[in-house]
């Protein structure tokens, strides 16, 4: 039961606290005698317990993270030891680090994510299960996500944005731009996946996700104080909503009001293994709250970055917005359709270079499921496999990779070596929401240009990072309607 968690977690952290008195005192005399498996890459542990995080976790704020890991690949190669908070991690850079993390199968690197982080998105989502489980649940939800169905949704999502853009900024001179786009993709998300467009429903879900995604890169100290305690607490009342969700859904399925097909509530429920045996409640519970965080939040991350730049760059937004008035004048009656966004293609160049630069999210993380030998180096069993976007600012695949440059994915021939450009992942782990993404972000563009003008109230904002990339203050914007033609 997912109670558990909680007491699991409480225990857990009161254990540690017990444990850093004594690591301190003895951590360092430990490792000295501790025999170490032979090749090991080369780096640091850093400090006992907490190891390397601190300097991590200042660099992703700094929204240096890619400093912080060519310092390490210029001193010790592009593989390398760290430790975060006791895990002992192996960081892999380049495109061949990226390559040996997608093609490898669940006998050699899991999923993984640390334990704090397990207990916020549950321990049977899509990111712990593996084989034919992650099979079964992944095409559960990437059958939403696909172009086909789609292309079915885009009416519904564009009148969605549309409606929910005007209440966002009606009557106000000024927003903050991040919570506003935050809260459109979520309520659009909660009414396209799983049928939610209740207001006060989706406001009070939108609050309880904010306190939960919040946990994420916390100190995860379940004290009644901290930050990571009212994650957990955020998590166990949606817990609760969803569950008498699914008590719902499920009688409407048995009546017929519904059918298997309808969201991805009713498709989970609806599901079988090969046993025919039914998904237990938490599994489906864990896996609604991965897939809220997965079709907001990351998307969050590039809507902001995309009106961000739009309002820093007068140029890159006037060719934008020809683009959206061509297609407008082209549409039939102002409903965008699945070839209209396929049209809008400077668009998703513009939102490809940012994901260059600030991708979403900066990697993740597998677990060796046995001892592996890469690259002239023994990784051991247990250890973790950090993966990350560091490619993107490799010179010989991007030029001048500092430079904002749309350009670079015009062209339907323009290709990268393999393994370079990878803001989705890739291997069967890979993101399935790729194409929900773009549709999303070319709804949210449209009618952010074609409606409405808008500039920072903190000029030159930059991008930050904890979780995702985001600018540093929350983009506030002065935003106005445009005069009707």
């Amino acid at each position: 039961m997912d109670s558990a968690i909680y007491s699991n977690t409480q225990t857990a952290f009161i254990a540690v606290f017990v444990a850093v008195t004594v690591a301190v005192l003895f951590g360092g005399l430990y490792h000295k005698l501790k025999p170490s498996p032979p090749n090991l890459p080369p780096g640091s542990f850093g400090f006992p317990i907490v190891g390397e995080l601190i300097g991590w976790v200042r660099a992703l704020n700094a929204g240096t993270p890619y400093k912080w890991i060519e310092e390490r690949v210029a001193r010790y190669g592009p593989i390398f030891k760290t430790s975060f908070m006791g895990n002992r991690t192996v960081i892999v850079t380049g495109p061949v680090g990226n390559k040996f993390v997608f093609t490898s199968g669940d006998d050699a690197l899991k999923s993984h994510q640390f334990k704090p982080v397990v207990y916020i998105f549950g321990e049977q989502s899509i990111f712990e299960v593996h084989g034919a489980r992650h099979k079964l649940v992944r095409g559960a939800i990437a059958g939403f996500l696909r172009p086909e169905s789609l292309q079915r949704s885009i009416p519904l999502m564009s009148s969605l944005v549309k409606q929910y853009l005007l209440k966002e900024v009606e009557g106000k001179e000024s927003v903050i731009g991040l919570i506003m786009l935050k809260r459109i993709a979520f309520k659009v998300s909660c009414a396209l996946l799983f049928s939610l467009t209740n207001d006060e429903e989706t406001d009070t879900l939108f609050n309880e996700f904010t306190l939960l995604v919040k946990g994420l890169w916390a100190i995860p100290i379940y004290l009644p104080f901290t930050v990571y305690y009212r994650a957990i607490a955020a998590r166990r009342r949606i817990y609760d909503r969803f569950s008498a969700i699914l008590d719902e859904r499920r009688q409407r399925l048995e009546d017929g009001s519904v059918s298997p097909n309808d969201d991805v509530i009713a498709t989970m429920l609806s599901i079988r293994d090969e046993e025919g045996r039914a998904l237990p409640r938490q599994e489906i519970i864990d896996n609604l709250i991965t897939l809220v965080f997965a079709s907001h939040d990351t998307g969050m991350s590039l809507n902001a970055s995309f009106v961000r730049r739009l309002a820093m760059d007068e140029v890159t937004l006037e060719r934008v917005y020809e683009e959206h008035t061509k297609i407008l004048s082209e549409m039939k009656d102002g409903t965008p359709t699945w070839s209209d966004i396929l049209k809008m293609k400077y668009t998703w160049c513009v939102a490809q270079e940012l994901m260059r630069i600030d991708p979403p999210a900066l990697g993740n993380f597998r677990k060796a499921a046995r001892d592996i030998d890469f690259n002239g180096y023994t990784i051991p069993k247990g250890w973790n496999i950090h993966w990350v976007t560091y490619t993107h600012m490799d010179k010989t695949a991007f030029p001048d990779p500092e430079k904002f440059d749309p350009t670079r994915f015009e062209g339907v021939s323009k290709s990268f070596p393999p393994y370079m450009y990878v803001p989705f992942g890739g291997g069967q782990r890979a993101c399935p929401g790729n194409d929900y993404a773009r549709v999303s972000l070319s709804l949210i563009v449209h009618h952010l240009v074609m409606n409405y003008r808008w500039s920072m109230l903190v000029p030159d904002e930059p991008m930050v990072r904890s979780a995702f990339a985001y600018p540093a203050m929350n983009l506030p914007i002065k935003i106005f309607k445009k005069e009707a033609a």
